[in-house]
């Protein structure tokens, strides 16, 4: 046996090289051609032959091994090979037959198809017996890495061998491509905390000073054994609940945005402790909450839509029926309509994100326990409806005007909310459309705070943009509720 398969060897350098001087002819390709071919010149077949008995003398003295000489890479229909795959198999050759190399081992194809683990605190399950559902991520199982980056690392030599985003959407949501891969060498596969969803990029980023990217190494010495696709997972970490999150939401609804950089920082707002847009970046320490990481997103979707301009807004309006809380503002806080607004678009936001648009039913869900019905104890539910009445409504259209006693230009989180969801929902109105009003507003140029009504203020403003795109039917059916003082 080891007498053929020197044989076989032997014949394949014999084809390689006679290939190399007689390109222009189909001699060698194998021995019945050379029986075939008989106007060839006999001399040729003996050079072969002598040159084989050489060869095989020579690979006689040789140890034996593990690997075999390649045959000429010819096409399946029968054609020659081209210069480069003839010149590789020159080279691969050579090193067998001067013992230089040991051990090549067996090339495969894998793909690698990233998922993030989640721990998120608003998972159905850790919500109270009986609330009601919203649609999508209703558990804390594993999600598709959904357009993130995926580094392949050969541990021999630490060479990059594959580092790219993967798809969105499709069949192959967060998986790399086919990557060949050698049997004989061991591979770390990284994940990052950095994704190319919808036409724009997502960051996460552990703070605003180091502005490091997180990656986890999910594989540390992957070694294949088959050609295959191969699940890969993230550690569990509040980064990977921000970068799901966000990369999910952007794959719903990215608001007509494209080319833009969204950078999500694992911090508390700087020199706070709570969430905020600053500098053009978000800033999440509510990192288990997706219905929070989404709110917040939506802040940088209209300021990167509005040019990097922020609204002139305004939360901090001092009443005793409805009062903010902690001098910021709650969802069913008493304040100018401009904070209002900007607050009520970005909890829209959040709620298409979770909830599917083209049912009547629509789920938010609080971090936090609150006070709906104003009898001073924190305890009614934090899942509600985004077009339904609260606890102690009596409708839900105005929550400002019923519990608060609204004046011209106040209002609340929650009416405007609800007010976005239905052009939505009811309207046909997508967030494409509600984020080119909101731009056609001027936002950077409301008035912010005073009771008062008429141009300038965000009501006046926000309607008017709505006539000028064609919206004005839509915002009439909706405004009727009496919120939008």
């Amino acid at each position: 046996m080891k007498v053929v398969n020197i044989l076989r060897s032997a014949g394949a350098l014999a084809r390689t090289r006679w290939w190399n001087h007689n390109r222009g002819d189909d001699v060698l390709r194998g021995l019945p051609h050379w029986w075939r071919k008989k106007s060839i010149a006999g001399t040729a077949r003996c050079a072969t032959l002598v040159g084989l008995s050489v060869l095989v003398a020579a690979l006689c003295l040789q140890p034996s091994l593990a690997v075999a000489v390649k045959d000429v890479p010819y096409g399946e229909d029968g054609s020659p090979p081209d210069n480069e795959a003839q010149a590789d198999t020159d080279a691969f050759n050579d090193a067998i037959l001067e013992g230089n190399v040991e051990d090549l081992g067996v090339w495969y194809h894998v793909k690698f198809c990233g998922w993030y683990r989640l721990s998120f605190a608003d998972d159905m399950a850790s919500l109270p017996t009986g609330s009601a559902p919203y649609d999508y991520w209703t558990t804390n199982n594993d999600q598709r890495a959904r357009g993130a980056k995926i580094k392949l690392i050969r541990n021999s030599d630490r060479a990059v061998v594959h580092e790219a985003f993967t798809p969105w959407t499709g069949n192959d949501i967060g998986c790399t491509p086919s990557l060949t891969l050698n049997s004989a060498e061991s591979y770390e596969v990284r994940i990052y905390s950095t994704a190319s969803v919808n036409d724009n990029t997502i960051t996460v980023k552990k703070d605003d000073v180091n502005k490091a990217v997180y990656y986890s190494v999910a594989r540390s010495a992957f070694t294949p054994t088959a050609s295959s696709t191969i699940d890969v997972y993230t550690g569990t970490h509040a980064a990977w609940n921000i970068a799901g999150a966000a990369g999910w939401a952007m794959s719903r609804r990215n608001g007509g945005l494209n080319g833009e950089t969204f950078v999500l920082y694992d911090q508390a707002c700087p020199g706070g402790t709570s969430n905020c847009l600053s500098g053009g970046n978000n800033y999440i320490v509510t990192n288990t909450s997706k219905f929070v990481i989404v709110h917040e997103l939506g802040h940088t979707l209209v300021y990167k839509a509005n040019g990097g301009v922020s609204a002139n807004s305004s939360t901090g309006l001092t009443n005793s029926t409805c009062p903010n809380v902690g001098g910021t503002h709650d969802f069913n806080s008493l304040e100018w309509q401009s904070g209002a607004a900007h607050e009520g678009f970005a909890s829209y936001y959040a709620a298409v994100a979770w909830n599917k648009t083209q049912e009547s039913n629509c789920t938010y869900v609080l971090h936090h326990w609150n006070d709906w019905n104003l009898d001073g104890v924190d305890n009614d539910t934090r899942v509600f409806s985004c077009e339904g009445a609260v606890p102690g409504e009596s409708d839900a259209e105005d929550y400002a005007g019923q519990f608060c006693g609204a004046a011209s230009n106040q209002g609340s989180q929650l009416d405007w909310m609800r007010f976005f969801w239905d052009l939505d929902n009811k309207e046909g109105l997508n967030t494409t459309d509600i984020v080119d009003l909101w731009v056609a507003s001027s936002p950077d140029t409301w008035t912010a705070t005073g009771v008062g009504s008429g141009a300038g203020f965000p009501s006046f403003e926000l309607e008017a943009a709505a006539d000028r795109l064609g919206f004005g039917t839509a915002w009439n059916n909706q405004e009727s509720n009496g919120s939008l003082r």
